[in-house]
């Protein structure tokens, strides 16, 4: 059988690019000849956009032929019930604790989003289930600390020892940053990760997981989103010898980008002796400019004043002791050093 895992598509009535992806997804696993599509939480981004956009995505549903499994996610977890219909190719999993189905001799079973403990969900789950579909928080220190933000840890956390075989695949929703894949002795677990950029966090191609599983093995293939949005981060840091050139190293980066998917993330690091005010007025003309392409775009600018660091005895004689390194160097050093040396000294 194979399998398409999406998760975390947030449709929403003011965004239709992400309809987009949706039929983008439908089209691709009939391309593909793909038996299932698995939706693991959050297709909607509110209960108020389900309802409003059903009629649009049981078309969608219909017309493709192959079954779509919908459970529910934090944002959509009132979205779903025995009365909703998105069609007959559409399989809805909304039963709590956990739901159960089986497809072609493979069994299924969903964990619909609940304000519990993941533990707490799967206390009489059988123990014979091929894919497990969950949406929440997975605590495993091996990704934990760079892609999980306090906000997320309320969502139905998950432990790595919660999933040591509880099925053969766990197809996760609700980390939208990366995709990220996961094994726990004979189970494999995955993130696909939001299937269009949804905020910040959404950094790098966003894609779905193409899933080969048979009665021996299991493959897990990510298959890029070409028609998807995502964001790109560029970190300028700005120093008295560089700061007359920065508005135009941002203008060249811009013109550099050739993807119409990305959506660049700047950020303005360092140090100036110019005007602040003034500094920031030119950057608010680039933002004008440039969210005619990208609604939204913004520059985020972290800089301190040059003068007030330099007063330190300590620094100054680091600046004059540098001043005759090559200047690619020097300013890869620079770059290191004077933030450490702010917060020292602050």
């Amino acid at each position: 059988m194979i399998i398409i895992h999406a998760a975390d598509l947030h449709l929403s009535q003011n965004r239709p690019e992400r309809l987009e992806v949706l039929q983008w997804i439908i089209k691709t696993a009939a391309r593909d000849k793909s038996d299932l599509i698995i939706i693991a939480g959050d297709l909607f981004d509110s209960d108020k956009d389900s309802t409003l956009l059903r009629t649009d995505v049981k078309k969608m549903i219909e017309v493709s032929k192959i079954p779509v499994l919908i459970s529910s996610g934090n944002h959509d977890s009132r979205s779903y019930g025995a009365d909703t219909d998105y069609g007959n190719n559409a399989i809805i999993l909304y039963q709590t604790p956990f739901h159960t189905v089986e497809i072609d001799s493979l069994r299924f079973a969903a964990i619909p989003y609940q304000e519990k403990k993941f533990s707490e969900c799967i206390n009489s789950l059988p123990n014979n289930i091929d894919v497990l579909i969950a949406h929440g928080t997975l605590y495993d220190t091996k990704f934990i600390f760079s892609l999980i933000e306090d906000s997320d840890t309320a969502y139905m956390p998950i432990l790595p020892q919660n999933l040591e075989g509880i099925a053969r695949y766990v197809a996760l929703g609700h980390l939208h940053s990366q995709h990220r894949s996961f094994q726990y002795d004979n189970t494999v677990a995955a993130y696909p990760g939001s299937a269009i950029a949804t905020d910040i966090k959404c950094v790098g191609p966003r894609v779905i997981y193409k899933v080969y599983i048979d009665a021996g093995t299991i493959t897990v293939k990510p298959v890029e989103i070409d028609i998807a949005s995502y964001y790109v981060i560029k970190e300028f840091f700005i120093f008295p010898d560089n700061q007359d050139r920065i508005i135009e190293d941002i203008m060249i980066y811009l013109k550099t980008i050739n993807d119409k998917r990305i959506i660049p993330s700047i950020y303005i690091n360092g140090f100036t002796s110019v005007n602040e005010i003034e500094f920031k007025g030119q950057i608010k003309e680039i933002e004008e400019d440039t969210s005619r392409h990208y609604p939204g775009f913004k520059i985020n600018i972290n800089i301190q004043d040059w003068h007030l660091i330099m007063e330190h005895h300590l620094v100054k004689r680091f600046v004059e002791k540098s001043a005759n390194i090559d200047p690619v160097m020097r300013m890869k050093i620079y770059e290191l050093a004077f933030p450490v040396f702010y917060d020292l000294l602050k």
